[in-house]
């Protein structure tokens, strides 16, 4: 796995494990939610460049699909207050399959 996308992987991680144990803080959820987007706004796009390069290994599938799925859980028990995983969960998937 190339190091620029373990620390991304790790970044996402880490912010998804405190997004999860903030349901109930719903200021502190909006703020980790924000730098989520902001990790994968920032960052994603580069990685999703390089894909033509170097493609996904199958733990970064596995990652990248792991993580999907907590984003898509986080997002539904929060319910439509704050949902901003949908359109960038759909551009993973193209990376997914490349």
């Amino acid at each position: 796995m190339e190091k620029s996308r373990k620390e991304f992987l790790t970044a996402i991680e880490k912010k998804i494990s405190s997004a999860e144990n903030l349901l109930k803080k719903p200021q502190s959820l909006k703020k980790d939610l924000a730098e989520i987007q902001s990790i994968l706004e920032a960052e994603w796009p580069n990685i999703f460049a390089s894909l033509n390069d170097a493609p996904l290994s199958d733990t970064e599938k596995h990652t990248l699909k792991s993580l999907m799925n907590r984003l898509d859980l986080l997002e539904k028990k929060v319910s439509g207050k704050l949902t901003f995983f949908d359109d960038f969960q759909k551009y993973i998937q193209v990376s997914l399959e490349k």
